[in-house]
């Protein structure tokens, strides 16, 4: 008959170090994913706040172009504020719904295809605003905003995350250390007073 194998009973140490560790790691985790979720949705509004103001800007730059049908000028002046701003796709159509300019912000490689992801993923869809001449919608502009600035924030937050993990439970486990001896030193010097009392 084979008897059980006896478990072996976790020690004060491991004991206290565990629960050090968990508390850390609990409260680092809560407060990372929070504060990484708030940001994403702050950026998230500042990002179409952004992208309406850059419609904005595109639709004054353009109009002239638009209202002469003038296919090269729009897409020059459509190409000169697009290049500098986080703008994936930009196109712009006259009244008649004809494709007038386009501009696409050229590939990477993979990180340029991962911001297109992020920003199909948390941005507001692509955001379309008339084109006015004198009071007349003579036209609209289309934008898709990109991901870059998404990116760069998630990348930084999830570094951030790891390195205070990092830090909290370099710290949980020397706190238990300390505390660990606060706790068995009068117990080792009982015992030797045990000891010695008996020897």
């Amino acid at each position: 008959m084979n008897l059980p194998a006896p478990r072996l009973r976790p020690t004060l140490g491991s004991v206290i170090g565990r629960g050090h560790l968990i508390v850390a790691l609990v409260a680092v985790t809560m407060a990372s994913v929070s504060l990484t979720l708030l940001g994403v949705l702050a950026l998230r509004v500042y990002a179409d706040h952004n992208l309406h103001l850059i419609a904005r800007s595109i639709n004054y730059t353009v109009e002239a172009a638009v209202v002469f049908d003038d296919s090269v000028a729009a897409t020059e002046a459509l190409a000169l504020i697009a290049t500098t701003e986080e703008v994936a796709d930009a196109r712009v159509f006259n009244e008649h719904g004809r494709l007038l300019a386009h501009w696409q912000r050229p590939e990477t490689g993979l990180l340029s295809e991962l911001e297109m992801h992020i920003a199909k993923a948390f941005l507001e869809k692509p955001i379309s605003v008339p084109i006015l001449h004198q009071g007349q919608a003579v036209g609209s502009v289309h934008l898709a905003g990109h991901g870059g600035s998404l990116l760069r924030f998630l990348l930084s937050g999830l570094a951030g995350i790891i390195v205070c993990t990092a830090v909290s439970a370099w710290v949980a486990l020397y706190l238990a250390r300390r505390q660990l001896q606060a706790i068995t030193g009068p117990l080792r010097s009982l015992a030797d007073v045990a000891h010695a009392a008996r020897s």
